[in-house]
Order: structure tokens, then C-alpha cells, then sequence
């Protein structure tokens, strides 16, 4: 079930015909958890399950990378949809048990990004961080 970053990016960038890199939570300890193959309706692409901090006290969070189809859209303020724009993450309260849960979407050219965490600290930093790799990286690298 536990698996090692270099087998899950390397999955992971299989999965998506593109070189991926994950974040290292800096200063935390982090789990890799899983990595699971999405196929939904207007999106493609790849999950990766986390768990951050010891056991008993963990941070459960979940990093998305999805084709961008076109088909990912937000609105404006007169509430005409448009397409999901480069550079501006958007932000989605999660209700239930866990107050601080939320979920951030942002898109790097070809590819719209999700995080979703029990702790919003937790998925800033790793919006953070992928932005930084995306940043850093060759667009369209091929998979490893």
C-alpha cells in the first residue's frame, strides 16, 4: 500500500504521457499513499493519496493532476462561465467534521491541479510547492 516519490511520480507521469514531480512537504513527514488512475466524464488523469504528520495525528490529503479538456470552467462576475484561467487558484470550503478542510484547483497550461487537505495550512503549502515545480519546469517534459 505505501509506496516510494520516485515510483509514484514515475507512475504518475506514465499515467499522464508527461514528467511529474511532487512536492516533499518540506520539514514534515509524509506518507505516500497511493496513486489511482482517474477516468471521469470531460477529465483524465491521475490522484495521488497522502498522509502528513505521524499516525496518530495525521493530515490526510489528496493531490490531482487532470488533463485540461477545456471543460474545467469558473464564472465571472456577471456568472458567464469562462475557462478556468492560468495562474489563479481557486478555493472550495469542504463542510463536514473538519472545519479547515478545503480543496484549491489551479491550472499550469495543460493540466488543472487539485489538492484537497484536512488542513488548509497543508494544502496552501502544497499549492506552493507544485506551482514551484511547475515553475521550474520544461513544459511538456516527457515522462521519466
Amino acid at each position: 500500500l505505501f509506496r516510494s516519490l520516485d515510483t509514484i511520480e514515475r507512475d504518475a507521469g506514465a499515467i499522464l504521457g508527461r514528467a511529474v514531480r511532487l512536492p516533499s512537504v518540506r520539514g514534515r513527514s509524509v506518507t505516500w499513499l497511493r496513486l489511482v488512475r482517474l477516468r471521469a466524464p470531460g477529465a483524465s488523469g491521475a490522484q495521488v493519496l497522502l498522509r502528513i504528520g505521524p499516525r496518530m495525528a495525521a493530515d490526510f490529503a489528496s493531490i490531482f493532476i487532470l488533463r485540461d479538456e477545456d471543460r474545467f470552467t469558473v464564472f465571472d462576475a456577471f456568472g458567464r462561465p469562462l475557462p478556468m484561467p492560468e495562474g489563479e487558484v481557486f478555493s472550495v470550503a469542504v463542510h463536514g467534521d473538519l472545519p479547515d478542510s478545503v480543496i484549491h484547483l489551479f491550472r499550469v497550461g495543460a493540466y488543472v491541479y487539485g489538492v484537497e487537505s484536512s488542513d488548509r495550512a497543508v494544502a496552501d503549502e502544497l499549492v506552493a510547492e507544485l506551482q514551484s515545480i511547475e515553475a521550474s519546469s520544461e513544459p511538456d517534459e516527457p515522462a521519466r
